[in-house]
């Protein structure tokens, strides 16, 4: 007899919460919204957007314990997005896991990235975006123009919330502008800032990175980064970089200040242990030439989502992420 429910785990970079729901068996697709609000943008750091699933599923148990805890925020870090939204993550490698509304019945929504892949990728279960809010704030469209629905059309997009028009594409006359002499940054809550200054004089290159790691470090399914050199880096945290990376030597994973530091096998993450917004990435295997990966949507801009006065976009290869129905080619920008 077949079960009516199946089990699946959600978890963050570090592995140290783990939350294991109950999936009906009826479930065979899943639809997520997309917001490309500033704010939304701030909040992850190294995305263009922030997505979510709404998610009323039975949880089970959490970090491989038979307890039911008081809901699955219980152990992770809260950061007051708004006075109606809240966003829970893990406090070691800053995975967002949800966002908690507060206005009429309490209720939780998962972000994406974090969905098991295995479930996706084996047609367990569908994934696809079916509305997308707030296109108006990106200026240039952002990302918007690549995640399709089931039925292999994007979804609906809307100049702001769900009750405003639907967005109509402008078209776009003007050269973006010329790169500013100091490209400067914040995360959601302004507690952790970047001062970067290119010495080539050329725009930071991008890259789009849909690895495991970027996926739960971000949330979302593909990352954006801004490959800066070092020399490029005025200020972290008004910290010279060097220093930050003399603090980093004589520290465990932890805090230093502002900042939270977690280390994977490949990478050192620099976050803002406030908000959880990604902040830059740095190789372990760094030397004096390493190009360090800055969370773009951190960087202001006057050109809009994708920032074409500051970033490269020219060297970005095609992302299809077919299970996903995600296709993104940066040469239709």
């Amino acid at each position: 007899m077949e079960n009516s429910t199946q089990e699946i785990v959600i978890s963050c970079l570090c592995g140290k919460h783990q939350h294991t729901w109950a999936l009906p068996a009826s479930i065979k697709a899943l639809s997520y919204g997309i917001c490309h609000c500033n704010s939304c943008r701030k909040s992850s750091g190294g995305s263009l957007y922030q997505g979510s699933i709404e998610w009323p599923f039975s949880l089970i148990r959490v970090s491989g314990t038979d307890q039911i805890p008081d809901g699955p925020k219980t152990f992770l870090q809260q950061y007051e997005f708004g006075s109606s939204l809240h966003v829970w993550f893990c406090e070691t490698c800053s995975t967002k896991l949800y966002w908690q509304y507060l206005k009429d019945a309490p209720k939780f929504e998962l972000f994406p990235g974090l969905l098991p892949e295995t479930l996706v990728e084996s047609g367990q279960i569908s994934l696809s975006c079916n509305l997308q809010i707030h296109i108006a704030d990106t200026l240039d469209e952002g990302l918007s123009s690549c995640f399709f629905g089931l039925d292999g059309e994007i979804g609906l997009r809307y100049q702001g919330g769900r009750d405003s028009p639907s967005y109509i594409a402008q078209e776009r006359h003007k050269a973006p502008p010329a790169l500013p002499a100091i490209v400067e940054g914040e995360c959601h809550c302004g507690q952790s800032t970047l001062k970067l200054s290119s010495r080539s004089g050329a725009k930071f290159p991008v890259e789009l990175d849909t690895s495991k790691e970027s996926q739960l470090l971000n949330s979302t399914h593909i990352s954006a980064w801004a490959l800066v050199s070092p020399e490029d880096i005025i200020s972290v945290n008004n910290m010279p970089l060097h220093i930050l990376e003399k603090l980093k030597s004589n520290t465990k994973d932890g805090v230093i200040g502002p900042l939270g530091v977690y280390t994977t096998d490949k990478t050192v993450i620099f976050f803002c242990n406030k908000c959880s917004a990604s902040v830059l990435t740095q190789p372990l295997q760094s030397t004096k030439t390493s190009v360090l990966k800055v969370g773009a949507s951190l960087l202001n801009s006057q050109a809009g989502a994708r920032k074409e006065d500051i970033l490269d976009w020219s060297e970005v290869q095609p992302v299809v992420l077919e299970h996903h129905n995600i296709r993104l080619d940066p040469r239709n920008f």
